[in-house]
């Protein structure tokens, strides 16, 4: 992957978040979110990131992280 290849990124961030997925660790999940919503917003996607910015929120929310959420 070279610098700056934001659709190899995404691919490998989508791996990550089935990884995260598969072993349910939520805070992984919210994370690989958190720079999913970055790769959208950087693509001009902003309903996309958005959408990955609430799914973010809502797992905070449900494991009550405190920072995620400030």
């Amino acid at each position: 992957m070279k610098q700056g290849d934001l659709t190899a990124a995404e691919a490998l961030a989508q791996t990550a978040l089935s990884q995260f997925n598969q072993i349910r660790e939520a805070a992984g999940v919210a994370k690989v979110r958190g720079f999913l919503a970055t790769l959208a917003r950087l693509q001009g996607n902003y309903e996309q990131a958005r959408q990955e910015l609430e799914a973010l929120l809502d797992i905070f929310t449900q494991i009550d992280d405190q920072t995620g959420l400030a």
